[in-house]
């Protein structure tokens, strides 16, 4: 039998909910791009040759773009969730297409409601809330479920398809008599029987 460790139960934990929310995590990168060099060219785009004429201790080269937004978290706040890697809240820290140059000085993006790119950036924050609470209920559920099993093989007893997210070094072999040849062979020769 073998143990199932928090370690184990933190990588079942991971796997299934890569394997479940991988996808949507990728759409949101991809959108999450495209608002980010969306703000980037609302904001600087017309001024960026300018700025990329300047000696280039006046600007930075970057590619991400942070704002400020109600509903968004600063990439700098406190996460509250301190055993789980994500915000309740996305972070306003967005990576761009490229590196764009940036002026020194120049703070985060303010974006209100009244911001051309508002309701793009809203619908963004939509999406990853959406998909963080439908794995954070994914999350709780595996918590449950793991937390019965004590061991690898009731998990997959209770729960075939946890199999796939086992670490390839705690799958449970399948078992296999062990056949002590030499002790049977010196039983029988005591006990006078043919081998």
């Amino acid at each position: 039998m073998t143990t199932l460790t928090n370690h184990i139960r933190g990588q079942i934990i991971q796997g299934a909910i890569e394997a479940a929310f991988g996808a949507a995590d990728e759409a949101y990168a991809v959108v999450s791009t495209e608002v980010a060099d969306a703000l980037y060219e609302h904001e600087h785009g017309k001024a960026e040759g300018i700025v990329r004429s300047l000696p280039t201790c006046w600007y930075a080269l970057d590619d991400t773009v942070e704002f400020k937004a109600e509903g968004w978290c600063s990439r700098y706040s406190y996460n509250r969730h301190s055993n789980w890697t994500e915000h309740d809240e996305p972070v306003s820290y967005l990576k761009m297409s490229r590196q764009r140059a940036w002026p020194f000085n120049d703070g985060a993006i303010s974006i209100t409601d009244e911001h051309p790119l508002y309701e793009k950036v809203e619908a963004l924050r939509r999406i990853y809330v959406r998909t963080f609470e439908a794995k954070m209920e994914l999350r709780s559920s595996l918590v449950a479920l793991l937390a019965s099993c004590r061991t690898v093989e009731k998990l997959i007893e209770t729960w075939p398809a946890a199999e796939q997210f086992l670490p390839k070094t705690t799958k449970p072999e399948k078992p296999t008599g062990i056949v002590p040849h030499d002790l049977a062979a010196k039983i029988n020769k005591l006990m006078g029987i043919g081998s």
